[in-house]
């Protein structure tokens, strides 16, 4: 029995995620973070104001 897999085309989701990273790439206007916790912050701040 072969158990190599071969990746010789990205299928219909690779292509599709490959895509979105390279128009949020390109995109000026896009949020950027200086580290992880400001990530958290951000999330715990959305949280708050959601309840």
């Amino acid at each position: 029995m072969k158990r190599d897999i071969e990746y010789d085309t990205p299928n219909a989701d690779t292509i599709i995620a490959i895509q979105e990273v390279q128009t949020l790439k390109n995109d000026p206007n896009k949020k950027t973070y200086g580290s992880f916790s400001e990530v958290l912050e951000e999330l715990n701040a959305e949280s708050l104001r959601i309840k």
